[in-house]
């Protein structure tokens, strides 16, 4: 199925879609991240029981993506679209990006 996601990838990012994966978008960068401004709504999904993040703040995202309109998920760990598929659809009809 790598063709298939390939080629939904390619359209969504042609389309205007990001995909930063933090870990190695940090680790490339030599100086300060950048400020971005995409063309698109994002919403950021976050979960409040993702161990891995326990010591993050999801509101420091507005310092790189100023409009992200952040969903808090108590209860919900680090693949929030996968555990909890119903607060991702509520979320996205509530900010109307459905």
């Amino acid at each position: 199925m790598t063709g298939a996601f390939v080629r939904h990838s390619d359209a969504a990012f042609a389309a205007g879609a990001m995909f930063a994966l933090a870990t190695a978008f940090q680790a490339y960068l030599g100086g300060p991240a950048p400020t971005l401004a995409p063309a698109v709504p994002v919403t950021l999904l976050w979960g409040d029981a993702d161990r891995s993040h326990h010591a993050s703040d999801p509101e420091t995202l507005r310092d790189h993506v100023p409009s992200v309109r952040i969903h808090r998920l108590p209860g919900t760990g680090h693949f929030p679209e996968l555990q909890r598929p119903d607060a991702l659809a509520a979320a996205l009809a509530l900010d109307g990006t459905t």
